[in-house]
Formats: structure tokens, sequence, C-alpha cells
């Protein structure tokens, strides 16, 4: 009853700080580092779920903490289940009626789990072999986020662009997110 009362306590507390709420569904495009050596074109594709809020701070910018995460689809190694997790504080401007940007930065957590078993895997021209492992391990990592939106009635669609590794030159990264969103008013 005490978690009942404490959860209402923050969707009010959550409601009256936060004017705007969307939920979206899409595709999260992984591009992971190439090089010459690997010849590697491998691009991970899996659905994405994302929650992002908004707080206006003026007449056209805001302020939109988000979280999403990113359902691992199996390939090539079955032996482990990865997850991703980003959770993100973004400011943007709206540009008119129809269009709003954002930047902000993302904290990517990939959480991996496996059996523990070994298996080879092709690795450019020749073969590895790759240890799933045998508890749950997470990797963190800070990323810079840029969103580009359409809006339409209480609808939206929004490219998300995600750099990693962002001052590495020869390690940088990129990825992708593209999702059909619902906007929901909270409070007044």
């Amino acid at each position: 009853m005490k978690f009942l009362f404490l959860l209402l306590i923050a969707i009010n507390t959550y409601a009256a700080l936060f004017e705007e709420l969307s939920m979206g569904i899409g595709q999260f495009y992984e591009m992971p580092n190439q090089t010459e050596k690997s010849g590697s074109e491998i691009m991970q594709l899996s659905p994405i779920l994302s929650l992002k809020s908004f707080r206006n701070l003026g007449e056209n910018f805001y302020l939109a903490p988000e979280i999403s995460w990113v359902i691992y689809q199996p390939g090539e190694n079955a032996s482990s289940n990865q997850n991703i997790f980003l959770l993100g504080l973004n400011a943007g401007q709206r540009l008119n009626e129809n269009f709003k940007y954002s930047l902000g930065f993302i904290l990517n957590i990939n959480s991996t789990s496996g059996d523990g078993s070994e298996e080879t895997l092709p690795n450019g021209d020749s073969e590895t072999e790759y240890f799933a492992p045998a508890q749950r391990s997470n990797s963190y990592t800070m990323n810079l986020a840029f969103n580009l939106e359409y809006l339409f009635d209480e609808y939206s669609f929004v490219t998300n662009a995600y750099t990693y590794k962002i001052l590495n030159n020869e390690e940088r990264e990129y990825s992708l997110a593209f999702t059909f969103n619902k906007y929901f008013e909270l409070g007044d």
C-alpha cells in the first residue's frame, strides 16, 4: 500500500513538472566502426521503444529527458542476450508548428548476458572464438544525440542520430533511430 501511495505522489509530481509526454516505437540502426582490415559490412537492426517528456523553457525552447529500450534481435551469436538502454537529456527548439530539433547527451547502457559458452564467429577474413558471459555484464558510454522531429496532430516522426567516441577520429561510431510517436498532454 505504501508503494502505491508513493507511486501516485511520484506520478502527480512528474505531471506537475512536465507539460507533455511522448511514447514511440521504431527501428534502431547500430552501425559499428568498420575498418579496411575487417571488411565487415554488418549493420544491426533492432526495434526501439522510447518515452520522452517535455518541459517548456520559454516560447520556443524546451528540455526533454528521455529513456529508450533497444530490444536485441538475436543474430549470429545466439548464445548471448543483449539489451541497450538509452537515458538522455535533450535541450531543443521548436522551429515552427511542424518541426523541432534537439541536442543532448545520452548515457548508453549496453547490458549483455549469456550461458558462458564459446562460439566461433566470422571476423573479417578469418574466424575468432567469442565467449558469452556467464552472468550479466553492463558497459556504459556517454554519447551525443541530435534529434529532428516532424509533428502533425498529436503524432510525430523522429530521426535520432547518436555519436559514440566523439573525440576519437579513428573509432568514432554512429547509430540512427527512426520512431513514430504519440503525444499526451500532462497537467493543465
